[in-house]
């Protein structure tokens, strides 16, 4: 067995460990052989570790069912929550209550490591390829988790609703129990009005609709409209399941001063004022989520789904040893409508992260999942292939709620990209930029300062994926971040939407060279900065095809980078944008003037520098570089500091303009002349602009 330090359990050979029966202690180390097959049929204490080399079933059961514990480990064995027969096979869905409680420290680990969950053992698997911490689940086996049906699992708001209402009415008939928790998608330039109630009453309504009746009073408008032939409607989506891996939460009901340090941000004061964007002595994430975001630990419920390669050494009674085998491990997960709350672990690991799953044949699924209150990234796929994320509705993490990234497979090797990743109808609430988080200003240079401090929502960084009618409300920077798609491919991003947010997409400056890249079928609504961005290098051809784009700073802004104009290259730089709708300001608007709240614009590389509300622009006509240029650093209406290509050209296809020229009531006719928004622009908007829409 690999040794690992502080506590490993060793596993030499297998007949030299014996069964108790009988319920453990409190914090005891359990293990479960592999030719045990256990069902909880009692509520046993919190649990130290628990490792499941056999099967453990939580069966469909009228009585609660709690499960508490420091670690959990599948280490070739089985956990399942569903419905099973005498057989241990799964035959539904589980009914019942069930919750699995991830303690990130516990009395006995606090006596030896102290009071921080960040100072308790980290174990490894495979050499190093995969580690876990307290808190986590770690799967190297199989985990079954099958809830109870939920339908859909977030639906679109029908018609608008105000501050102070109680009751939505929402597209489709949905079945989500009274006392379930909803969120509400933000629909204005705040990215933080995102919020969650209770439902007090359903019922349907004519056209296969549903009304809801919420316990508390909305704190903020939620929109539903149309405008220029663009649907732009609010989000509602399911919190609530039947199932639920969680962590411990203390933070959520504590003050927040106690988990955090005072800073400039949050003063001590004598009185709390709840939106007052300080989190302030009283005032906590669960009490005042638009000011306080989190305890200082930040450290909740992870579950890591693993592949990785171990090796095994065989010893005899008398201690002495020969070499062994080695052993593939490849985690396999289902979750169907299970709730995840109070997830990741701030600084060390996301919520759920898929790592180096490369058997095809062994796939993992998340389908309907809640995911709510985080305090680091949502979901993370690494160096994986065959994973699909659907259905999920996550509220509050760390940017990017999902990514798909390149990982190791061996320690110090080189980056495998995954492939294969399927995300489609996932809704992402509340995005929080780590670097600004709880007000702290971080002005280190970011590695990758033309992508890092604007990452998205939903971040791509692999081969094949499909992104499909996913949405984005609430990112303190992109909703989306990547590559794009190669020219011509109208299959692999399809119906995605971002609302409330700093950006669009963003593309990825370091992506791997392409022929032809496009960003494809995207709609964009209310962003305060821009719709799509990019500084596009190492492609010829740059597309931006049937996106709609809507009540944004900037529609498009696109710098292409290309030949060296010092050596006289020749370097042909084209961008098209065709077949797509830009509106400068929908009727819908309203001449909002709300901002990004809280710190999203702390960040001195967060680019909030553009003049909306006080203009709109619809196509900027950016650059074409003969090298990487310092845009957006500085200011993207006057140049781009670098020197020009040889050869650069932009084209408009068929694209439908509407709501510029137009401009919000203002206090004088000079103040409202230098409001007026342009469709086309490659300039400062100057103070006084004639009539027209040019």
């Amino acid at each position: 067995a690999e040794e690992v330090s502080r506590g490993e359990f060793v596993y030499s050979v297998t007949e030299w460990q014996t069964w108790k029966e009988g319920v453990p202690s409190a914090y005891e180390d359990v293990w479960i052989p592999s030719w045990k097959r256990v069902t909880l049929d009692v509520a046993p204490p919190p649990l130290g570790r628990l490792v499941i080399e056999g099967v453990l079933i939580i069966n469909s059961t009228d009585v609660a069912k709690r499960l508490s514990a420091t670690y959990i480990e599948i280490k070739g064995g089985s956990l399942i929550i569903a419905t099973v027969d005498a057989q241990g096979q799964v035959v539904g869905p589980f009914e019942g209550d069930a919750k699995i409680t991830l303690l990130g420290t516990n009395p006995a680990l606090q006596a030896i490591h102290g009071e921080s969950p960040r100072e308790n053992p980290e174990y490894s698997r495979g050499g190093g390829r995969a580690t876990f911490g307290s808190g986590t689940l770690f799967v190297g086996g199989t985990l079954t988790a099958i809830g109870a049906p939920v339908g859909q699992s977030w639906v679109e708001l029908r018609a608008s609703v105000v501050a102070g209402g109680t009751v939505l009415v929402l597209e489709g008939a949905v079945e989500w129990a009274v006392g379930g928790q909803i969120v509400i998608t933000p629909t204005d330039y705040d990215m933080h009005e995102g919020e969650v109630r209770t439902i007090a009453a359903r019922s349907a309504v004519a056209g296969g609709g549903t009304q809801i009746t919420l316990t508390k009073a909305l704190a903020k408008d939620h929109f539903a409209g149309e405008a220029y032939g663009i649907r732009m409607h609010a989000k509602v989506g399911l919190l609530t399941r039947n199932i639920v891996i969680q962590g411990e939460a203390q933070g959520e009901d504590t003050v927040y001063q106690t988990w955090n340090t005072p800073d400039k941000n949050a003063p001590r004061a004598t009185a709390s004022s709840c939106g007052n964007n300080v989190c302030q002595q009283g005032e906590n994430s669960k009490s005042c989520p638009a000011d306080c975001r989190g305890p200082v630990w930040e450290y909740g419920a992870a579950i890591v789904v693993a592949g990785y390669a171990e090796k095994y050494t065989l010893c005899s009674p008398d201690g002495a040893c020969a070499s062994g085998y080695e052993r593939v491990v490849t985690g396999q997960m289902t979750l169907d409508s299970v709730e995840l709350a109070y997830f990741g672990q701030n600084n060390v690991r996301p919520g759920v992260l898929f790592q180096n799953i490369r058997d095809v044949f062994k796939r993992s699924t998340m389908r309907n999942v809640a995911m709510h209150h985080g305090y680091s990234q949502g979901v993370t796929i690494q160096a994986s292939r065959g994973v699909t994320v659907q259905g999920t509705v996550l509220f509050r993490s760390m940017l990017p709620a999902f990514q798909i990234i390149p990982g190791a497979l061996t320690p110090g090797g080189p980056g495998v990209a995954p492939e294969g990743i399927v995300l489609t109808r996932n809704v992402a609430v509340s995005g929080i930029y780590w670097e600004t988080h709880r007000g702290a200003s971080v002005n280190g240079m970011s590695s990758r300062l033309k992508l890092d401090p604007m990452i998205g929502m939903y971040h791509d960084e692999g081969l094949n994926s499909i992104l499909h009618g996913n949405v984005a409300a609430g990112s303190e920077r992109a909703g989306f971040s990547g590559a794009g798609v190669p020219c011509g491919d109208n299959t692999s991003f399809v119906g995605n939407e971002v609302v409330s947010s700093l950006n669009g997409y963003w593309w990825n400056h370091y992506s791997a060279s392409r022929p032809c890249s496009s960003i494809v079928n995207l709609k964009v609504w209310r962003a305060w900065n821009m719709g799509v961005y990019g500084e596009v290098a190492r492609t010829s051809l740059f597309t931006v095809e049937r996106v709609e784009l809507a009540d944004i700073g900037i529609g498009i802004l696109l710098h292409a980078v290309g030949g060296d104009a010092l050596k006289h290259d020749r370097f042909k730089l084209q961008y098209t944008i065709r077949d797509s709708t830009i509106v400068g300001q929908s009727p819908n608007n309203a001449c909002s003037r709300k901002k990004p709240s809280l710190y999203a614009c702390d960040f001195y590389q967060a680019y909030c520098w553009t003049p909306y509300p006080h203009n709109h622009t619809g196509i900027f006509i950016g650059a074409a570089n003969s090298g990487a240029s310092h845009a957006p650093k500085i200011s993207p209406w006057v140049d781009s500091s670098s020197n020009p290509s040889l050869y650069g050209e932009l084209a408009v296809v068929n694209v439908t303009f509407g709501g510029f020229g137009t401009p919000c009531a203002a206090s004088s006719v000079a103040r409202q002349r230098a409001r007026r928004d342009v469709a086309f622009s490659a300039m400062a908007p100057p103070a006084i602009v004639a009539d027209g829409t040019m």
